[in-house]
């Protein structure tokens, strides 16, 4: 088995758009009709930096 060496680089986002309808009728008093979900990030960003070296071949 053998592997080049590679150093590879990933990148992904993430965009969370939410919206909770508050209840009217409630007890609890809003002050307004709608809100974003509470404690949710709206962007997410991951990265990843990998790298693999070179492998001899390993013979058992």
């Amino acid at each position: 088995m053998t592997f080049k060496n590679a150093l590879t680089f990933g990148l992904n986002a993430s965009y969370l758009y939410s919206n909770v309808s508050l209840d009217e009728t409630s007890v609890a008093q809003f002050t307004n009709s709608k809100s974003e979900l509470e404690g949710a990030t709206p962007i997410l960003i991951n990265s990843d930096l990998t790298y693999n070296r070179k492998l001899k071949t390993i013979h058992f």
